[in-house]
């Protein structure tokens, strides 16, 4: 199931966009894994913030919720 598939299931196509920028910065923090390999976050809690929501917001998220991808980031450096 690719992002936009996942995403479009979802009531609000605001909430695709947003799923897809979501996969992006994941994958830029994980070389290439997308949100869809980690642990589910609470997206639709964050979604209600946009568009405020920045990308450090996105990386804590995940990293909150999935503690493989807290270990990439600290392999990184990042955190």
């Amino acid at each position: 199931m690719t992002v936009t598939e996942y995403a479009s299931e979802h009531p609000d196509p605001g909430f695709a966009i947003f799923m897809d920028r979501v996969d992006r910065v994941v994958a830029s923090k994980a070389d290439g894994f997308g949100f869809l390999d980690f642990a589910d976050a609470c997206w639709a809690d964050l979604y209600d913030g946009a568009p405020g929501v920045t990308d450090e917001d996105i990386i804590e998220t995940m990293a909150d919720a999935d503690d493989l991808f807290r270990a990439y980031l600290e392999l990184e450096g990042s955190e």
